[in-house]
């Protein structure tokens, strides 16, 4: 007994000297150049891929300042070859343990976007975490080029703390590819993804993240405004916070009071009673009055239920709103309904509603529930009003 403790002990000591001993994938860092973001278009002309990389140098030793980083861009007959084209701009291959996002073209969109998602989960050194956006302007090599001219030091890192930020503002979406391509395959369902683009303020060209969009298969077909994005983020129970702009009209005059959304629950329950498809849509938040709009009191009891009745009417309508936008325009579910139907109906699922689930969706009714409660008004007990 002693002696197979022994053995034992022995075998342990070796297996661990086998595999704490270094990093199996090892590489010297001086022979990479660093991907911090990447954007992806196509030449009209002559069908090529356009690549434009946003690359850092490592840090030398004895340096005192931060990282910085530089735009390349090359060109290829397909994504990989425009990839490798980038080693003879830098002599080095590209490292994409630390790339963040990816930016593609509305072009690529439409017609390419299988070309992307195929790269990225069949290339096991690019990053599937990585944040994808659509660019809205004529090429999406702008977002990088005309945001880097202003000085800032890794343009894609800060895109994608827009992202990490979505949270306190629920008006568009946060994916990654494997999402992306977890909801391609999906069946019945399609995605939304983020719209970046340039905007100009003051004379200067600063990115913006707003809206999103909508997707057939693996398709853009359109798009969808901030407030569109939310309400179909509500519908995918996908709001953590934000804010709601709501406008209440009292003795004929009109205000707009602002709440912060605080928590956000959606439950979606399909319901199939007599060949007729009906999606139950409840959806409760807790708010807080963030902003009030002139010297009427909205925080008293009559005017908190005025609020509230406004709050819940303006959450329904558009949410009914970029419903009958999918079903008519779009014709696509980028709700994910079709998954929550194969979950809570199997055998309606496959039997009636899978073999013409096109036809289905765009004539589904909706039944919808909004429950808004109002918690506290910040700071501040009641309304402000002028000489008090």
């Amino acid at each position: 007994m002693r002696n197979l403790k022994k053995i034992l002990l022995i075998v342990l000591i070796l297996i661990n000297t086998i595999i704490l001993s270094a990093c199996w994938n090892y590489r010297e860092i001086d022979k990479f150049i660093i991907v911090a973001g990447m954007v992806i278009d196509k030449d009209k002309d002559t069908n090529k891929y356009i690549l434009t990389g946003e690359l850092i140098e490592p840090m030398r030793k004895g340096e005192k300042s931060g990282p910085e980083s530089k735009i390349i861009q090359v060109k290829g007959d397909s994504i990989f070859n425009a990839i490798r084209e980038g080693i003879e701009l830098n002599g080095k291959k590209m490292y994409w343990g630390h790339s963040q996002i990816m930016i593609i073209s509305e072009e690529i969109a439409k017609y390419d976007l299988m070309s992307v998602i195929d790269l990225v989960n069949r290339d096991t050194e690019i990053r599937g975490d990585m944040k994808i956006f659509v660019s809205k302007d004529n090429t999406a090599s702008e977002i990088l080029y005309k945001t880097y001219e202003t000085g800032e030091e890794i343009i894609s890192y800060k895109i994608n703390e827009v992202l990490k930020n979505q949270k306190s503002i629920s008006n568009y979406p946060d994916i990654n590819f494997w999402e992306l391509a977890k909801q391609l395959l999906a069946k019945g369902s399609s995605p939304i993804v983020p719209c970046i683009n340039i905007e100009i303020q003051e004379g200067v060209p600063m990115f913006r993240v707003s809206g999103s969009n909508a997707f057939k298969g693996n398709k853009l077909v359109g798009n969808l405004n901030d407030i569109e994005t939310k309400s179909a983020l509500f519908i995918k129970d996908e709001v953590k916070g934000g804010f709601l702009v709501i406008e209440s009209e009292v003795d004929g005059n009109k205000y707009k009071n602002t709440l912060e959304i605080f928590k956000s629950e959606t439950k979606v329950k399909p319901e199939y009673k007599d060949n007729k498809l009906t999606m139950n849509i409840n959806v409760e938040m807790d708010t807080g009055i963030i902003e009030i709009d002139g010297e009427r009191d909205f925080i008293e009891k009559k005017g908190r239920q005025i609020l509230q009745k406004d709050a819940e009417e303006y959450v329904k309508k558009n949410i009914k709103k970029v419903i009958d936008k999918a079903q008519t325009d779009f014709q696509s579910d980028i709700f994910g309904f079709a998954g929550i139907i194969m979950r809570e109906m199997p055998k309606e699922w496959k039997e009636k509603i899978e073999p013409n689930w096109e036809e289905e969706f765009k004539k589904l009714d909706t039944n919808m529930q909004v429950k808004i409660n109002i918690r506290n008004s910040a700071l501040i007990s009641k309304t402000i009003k002028v000489g008090e």
